[in-house]
């Protein structure tokens, strides 16, 4: 009588490749869910920071928003000594843009987060740019 008592070895073997492709995939699609939800994070403060500086440049509030990768959260100094914005949890901009004379608003951003998707830019993640002119009367907001 032959005895039946457990699994031959190709069998485990086949088990575990088949659990090591599963959790392979289970892998990649988090790191993809991460990614969006960054690029997510970083479009909403995209949009945001455009509203921001909209409402102070038609306010005649003209904040510096002259800002780097790297300077922290707070963005756009204004002339009080307060900040007209803050960057959420590993977002990061690039802003060009100085104070300038009533009519004359100018901010220039690429944002873009930590952990959003891959990309070739210098700072290794998709970047989303907005803009608002105040004198051209340009609103862009970021996209995917």
């Amino acid at each position: 009588m032959k005895n039946n008592r457990g699994f031959s070895i190709l069998e485990l073997l086949i088990v575990m490749g088949i659990m090591g492709i599963l959790t392979n995939m289970g892998y990649l699609m988090y790191k993809d869910a991460i990614g969006r939800s960054g690029d997510t994070a970083a479009i909403s403060d995209a949009r945001n920071l455009v509203t921001v500086a909209t409402e102070n440049f038609v306010s005649g509030i003209y904040p510096n928003f002259s800002h780097a990768p790297g300077e922290g959260s707070l963005v756009g100094l204004k002339p009080d000594g307060t900040y007209a914005f803050r960057l959420s949890k590993g977002v990061k901009a690039l802003i060009l843009g100085l104070p300038s004379a009533t009519g004359q608003g100018y901010m220039e951003a690429y944002v873009f987060h930590t952990r959003g998707m891959p990309d070739s830019n210098p700072f290794g993640r998709h970047m989303f740019y907005c803009l608002v002119d105040e004198k051209a009367g340009l609103n862009v907001g970021p996209s995917f």
